[in-house]
């Protein structure tokens, strides 16, 4: 009887969680776009999850839609 408990819980909960997940994308999006994950944090954000020990090059900057390209968005070359 437990183990049927748990099985109803389980596909409810994971039921709910994809009913909201589908409800939010209506109103935003909940993935990057794959340029965006190209170019990640340090173009978009002028930051770098891990700071290497070597400097790094910064992207060129490419043209995403619906985000501004400017050279302030852009982290300065290390070095």
């Amino acid at each position: 009887m437990q183990l049927l408990g748990l099985l109803v819980v389980s596909a409810y909960s994971g039921a709910m969680a994809v009913g909201i997940l589908k409800l939010v994308s209506l109103l935003v999006p909940l993935r990057m776009a794959g340029a965006e994950l190209e170019v990640g944090d340090r173009f978009l954000f002028s930051e770098e999850v891990f700071e290497l020990h070597h400097p790094v090059p910064v992207p060129e900057a490419i043209e995403v839609p619906g985000l501004p390209v400017a050279d302030s968005h852009r982290a300065p070359v290390p070095g």
